[in-house]
């Protein structure tokens, strides 16, 4: 073992088993691999599509091949990377910033990244068999899409839980097969996932959106619900009681001015957002695990490769 590289050719080890459904899943996948190289796989939110990643990433480190797994921000790159070391032991590697990657079997890396360690030539899509994207549904995009060309020698396979886009562009433009798609209500029904509780709190609130389609920007939501942010902040004194909960607004200052509210409520909330550091989000994240707040505020942020045990 040179320069403290580990060996590429380790081997697997397992630490739990794949749910039914996931190895449904798996065989569904290596099944469209017979024929197609543009897979993509739909689970629910919850449904572990991690861990189904990282069988899919182990089965080809056992066949000799390396992965490269594409994330949309560092703090799901880290944790991609903290979960396929753990659950099956394979060397993995991240590349950020000034984080290089060896030639381990694994190598997890933001969108950004992984354009411009391709542009300077730092990484070659030729030592990997394999492209793994998160949040399939973002593959249209033209940064995606030019990551993928420079792939085009390799399999790729994509993840998602929200296969239509807002924009109503057909994914299958670009993913050559659909291997599975496991709805929500299914895997409820089956005990796998909780149900779904949608409680309507009794406030009227009126929104119109200007714009010919229906749709709302961010401005306008924000301003459309501030009116009723104190009546929202009592109803929460009561809904929220013993409880550990997120709260998703519209804008950063929404969710600062809310966080204000609740916390004039005696319930003890703390807000987060973008501009904040990876140390100072998890901080917060970690005091809502901990019960030293009850609520978590913010806008735009908790939305993806949210892990939060305790969240009621």
């Amino acid at each position: 073992m040179l320069g403290g590289l580990k060996p590429r050719n380790q081997k697997v080890e397992r630490k739990f088993q794949l749910y039914p459904y996931q190895t449904e899943a798996i065989n569904a996948y290596e099944e469209a691999c017979k024929e197609f190289k543009k897979i993509l796989i739909v689970l629910p939110t919850g449904a572990g599509k991690t861990q189904l990643a990282g069988e899919i990433i182990a089965r080809n480190h056992e066949r000799g091949g390396r992965t490269i797994m594409c994330v949309h921000t560092k703090k799901l790159a880290r944790q991609f990377l903290d979960s396929v070391q753990e659950n099956y032991g394979i060397w993995s590697t991240l590349e950020s910033g000034a984080h290089k990657s060896d030639d381990s079997p694994l190598v997890c890396c933001t969108v950004q990244t992984l354009v411009n360690r391709l542009k300077s030539d730092h990484i070659n899509s030729f030592d990997f068999n394999l492209l793994i994207i998160d949040e399939g549904h973002r593959s249209l995009s033209p940064t995606h899409q030019a990551i993928a060309k420079e792939f085009e020698h390799a399999r790729i396979a994509g993840f998602t839980a929200t296969p239509r886009r807002s924009d109503q562009r057909d994914l299958m433009e670009f993913f050559e097969t659909k291997a599975i798609d496991i709805p929500l209500d299914r895997l409820i029904r089956e005990g796998f996932l909780c149900k779904l509780i949608i409680k309507n709190i009794p406030i009227h609130i009126r929104i119109e959106s200007k714009s010919k389609s229906g749709d709302f920007s961010e401005e306008e939501a924000a301003h459309a619900i501030e009116p009723y942010l104190e009546s929202i902040a009592d109803a929460m004194v009561e809904e929220s009681k013993g409880k550990c909960g997120l709260v998703f607004l519209p804008l950063i200052s929404t969710s600062k001015l809310f966080t204000v509210l609740l916390k004039e409520r005696g319930i003890k909330a703390a807000h987060v957002d973008g501009t904040m550091d990876d140390e100072e989000i998890e901080d917060r994240i970690l005091d809502l695990k901990m019960g030293r707040i009850d609520v978590l505020n913010s806008s735009m942020l908790l939305s993806e490769g949210v892990d939060i045990r305790p969240v009621d």
